[in-house]
């Protein structure tokens, strides 16, 4: 019994360091181009059924063609070129009963419910607005100018963060658009334009069904690590809003590459949420030298 419990512990110490006791909340069921999820400070492709573990960081590159999740709730997640979101973020909306699904850094996603189950997705969080429970399909787009929300299939509640808690959340009925772009007031409109249906990706276009079930007797596929993370990759998660840094914070303290760790020393006046971490001696924190501190040579 002793040797086959050394032989339990030494076949659990030469697992990869990402793998995790916890149980999976989805599976990739579509990955055509760039993609990959970081998981600590680690980069793994994804590929045709690769699980997903809550917290992961999703990411795909401008040339991405399509890239498919599909929820163990029965949810579905589309996501296009240049695109970033967390999966199942730990994150709690005022409008929902439940955590996020999702968490939209930047780009397009298209979030469906599962058909006929009580398990559908809960709210999906960006830094300016939170979408309640979406109980159809919603196609959603984060970029530098513009804020989108193409209520598709049912009815969504959305309400603009950027307001305050004073702000009561408007409903957007289905087929109508909400839209805010900078400078402007925000607009909903009853009818999807056709100038944004053009620029939906044409993944998101396509009627496919479910796909999960023909993963779900096969063993996971190898994953096939891309590197660590890098200071420079990870700049737009850093200049998140403090939500997401202080999660940050707490997912990738215990696994930071010399790159990373080097990075946010070296512009720690940028990150202070770090500075316990990296400076966990309170008379020894980062200081840039100025002519008050330097000493006078004779």
């Amino acid at each position: 019994m002793a040797l086959i419990k050394l032989l339990v512990l030494l076949l659990v110490s030469l697992l990869p360091w990402w793998c995790s006791a916890a149980e999976p909340v989805g599976v990739v069921t579509i990955a055509d181009g760039d993609s990959y999820v970081v998981r600590k400070t680690q980069k793994l492709q994804l590929k045709p059924g690769f699980r997903v573990y809550a917290q992961d960081l999703l990411q795909t590159g401008p040339q991405s063609l399509a890239t498919r999740i599909e929820l163990t709730t029965g949810s579905i997640f589309d996501v296009g070129p240049a695109s970033m979101g967390i999966v199942r973020p730990g994150l709690q909306g005022r409008t929902a009963n439940k955590g996020a699904s999702l968490y939209l850094l930047r780009g397009w996603f298209k979030v469906s419910a599962a058909p006929a189950r009580a398990a559908g997705p809960s709210a999906v969080l960006t830094e300016p607005l939170e979408i309640g429970d979406v109980t159809g399909s919603a196609v959603l787009s984060v970029q530098a100018d513009a804020v989108q929300v193409f209520a598709e299939t049912g009815a969504l509640s959305i309400m603009d963060k950027q307001l305050g808690k004073s702000a009561g959340p408007m409903a957007l009925k289905a087929g109508g658009l909400y839209e805010a772009r900078a400078g402007k007031k925000a607009s909903i409109s009853p009818r999807v334009p056709g100038a944004f249906i053009q620029s939906v990706p044409k993944s998101f276009q396509d009627s496919i069904p479910a796909l999960a079930a023909n993963f779900t007797s096969r063993p996971e596929p190898a994953a096939k690590s891309l590197g660590e993370l890098s200071y420079q990759e990870a700049i737009p998660w850093l200049h998140a809003e403090p939500l997401i840094r202080n999660l940050l914070v707490t997912l990738w303290k215990n696994s930071l590459s010399n790159d990373l760790r080097q990075g946010l020393i070296t512009h720690i006046d940028l990150h202070s949420e770090w500075r316990s971490v990296l400076f966990p001696d309170k008379d020894t924190l980062y200081k840039t030298p100025t002519a008050k501190t330097v000493s006078k040579q004779p």
